[in-house]
């Protein structure tokens, strides 16, 4: 993935680049002030890639993991789950409790 930039509002922008503050780009001009702009793999290409790796064991554990290192959050996590896995919402939120807590080494009583 390319990175990409976003030019910032600043005073040495507004008055090197007015036309470019606001705009992403992937080759900002060399002394302009920017902020590093990451964007997210959709949840249906991560799904699409844990269906198609037949060799892992748990694809929703998998797809709930990459989905949260991904920067998703619970909520948008649990919705991929309900929709790309067809489990009802309680189911969805229990599974995603699981992983986490296993991720994060917390046994439940």
């Amino acid at each position: 993935m390319k990175k990409k930039y976003k030019i910032i509002d600043n005073a040495f922008n507004r008055d090197n680049y007015p036309d470019l503050i606001g705009k992403i780009v992937e080759n900002p001009p060399q002394y302009s002030s920017v902020v590093l702009i990451s964007e997210k793999v959709s949840m249906k290409d991560i799904f699409d890639k844990t269906s198609l790796d037949k060799k892992e064991e748990k694809p929703m554990e998998k797809f709930i993991i990459r989905c949260w290192r991904e920067g998703y959050e619970k909520e948008e996590i649990v919705s991929g789950i309900i929709e790309f896995y067809k489990q009802t919402p309680e189911d969805a939120r229990f599974v995603f409790n699981q992983i986490i807590l296993k991720l994060s080494g917390i046994k439940k009583d």
